[in-house]
């Protein structure tokens, strides 16, 4: 797929049900591959960073294959987030945990950050929970760049004045130009929203999380953090980058979700996963055969728990990234799997 493709490729995609009820976003499968995709119709939108990020993907943001020109309309055709929007899940559960709406933060501003960190910075001008997903693996995605536009310094105010109330910042209002202190409005403004269930003019965060709310939405876009880089952290510590990443998701599958059931259905199986591991027996096998065997066993069976729990994004992420047919997937990671879980027998099938 590439940048501005022509009209003809767009009939290929199936469309299967809208994701917005005005039908300008549609859940639709490829029909020649089978793999589901999103397509958006953008009635407004710069054509140009669209084809950038065709080009160069963003870090925590979904993948985008083809932009292609309909007239006044832009046709994207994007990756699939198998998951549910922020702003779903803040309305079943009204607030969140300070830990967790630190951590979904954490996701967003890094995606951000990103954003900021191209030449020319892209601003995205639209961050709210209705545009973040949480993917059933856990992973949280900052969507739609119809608002996204590059920082243009010196521009007294935005030639389109465009946002979501409550998390536009004044000067998306005709007060200025947005930059990036404009997303760092309405990254305070999520936080906010995420641990009260309202916006800072309605109810303000206490504690640390309240001070970085209250910095972050300040009227005057030179009294906010400077750059995301400096909000995460007042919110984590001045950390490395490799610290400053989410640390659960180095643990294995089970464990990473901070769930203490969860952790301790897991805990058990690893345990019982050793206990098999320590206590396998070889028929008239000597010593070091043993326990290469019994080594081979357990790296085997770790090894396929890792793939199937999909550890660091290696099966979804990584692997089977393209491969958007459910059934297909599910065939392919029981055939991977299974293979990883059988590799280790291959050598020792020799040594026996």
């Amino acid at each position: 797929m590439s940048v501005f493709d022509d009209r003809a490729h767009l009939s290929r995609y199936r469309e299967l049900y809208p994701l917005k009820d005005d039908g300008t976003v549609q859940l639709v499968r490829d029909d020649r591959t089978g793999e589901l995709f999103v397509k958006k119709t953008l009635e407004v939108c710069r054509r140009d960073v669209c084809e950038s990020f065709v080009r160069d993907h963003v870090p925590g943001m979904p993948r985008i294959y083809s932009v292609t020109a309909l007239g006044e309309q832009t046709v994207l055709i994007e990756e699939f987030i198998n998951g549910r929007t922020l702003g779903n899940l803040i309305e079943e559960k009204h607030t969140l945990s300070g830990e967790y709406a630190l951590s979904v933060f954490r996701s967003v501003a890094g995606a951000v950050r990103a954003l900021h960190s191209r030449t020319p910075a892209v601003i995205h001008r639209d961050i709210k929970p209705d545009n973040i997903i949480i993917g059933t693996d856990g992973n949280v995605f900052l969507t739609d760049i119809s608002a996204a536009k590059p920082y243009e310094p010196g521009l007294s105010r935005d030639t389109v004045l465009i946002g979501t109330a409550g998390y536009a910042a004044p000067e998306q209002y005709g007060f200025g130009g947005s930059g990036v202190q404009t997303d760092i409005y309405a990254l305070g403004v999520l936080l906010n929203v995420m641990v009260t269930g309202v916006l800072p003019s309605e109810t303000a965060a206490n504690g640390h999380i309240g001070s970085i709310v209250e910095k972050a939405t300040r009227m005057d876009p030179s009294q906010r953090y400077a750059s995301v880089g400096e909000m995460l952290e007042d919110a984590f510590g001045k950390e490395t980058e490799e610290v400053r990443m989410d640390r659960r998701r180095f643990l294995p599958p089970g464990m990473r979700s901070g769930d203490p059931v969860k952790t301790v259905f897991a805990l058990a199986g690893y345990i019982v996963l050793i206990g098999l591991s320590l206590t396998l027996e070889v028929k008239d096998a000597s010593t070091a055969v043993l326990v290469l065997n019994r080594i081979g066993f357990f790296s085997g069976a770790f090894s396929a728990i890792l793939f199937w729990g999909d550890y660091l994004g290696v099966r979804t992420r990584h692997l089977l990234r393209n491969i958007k047919t459910p059934a297909l997937h599910a065939v392919l990671a029981a055939l991977i799997g299974l293979f990883l879980f059988m590799l280790p027998a291959l050598p020792l099938s020799f040594i026996s």
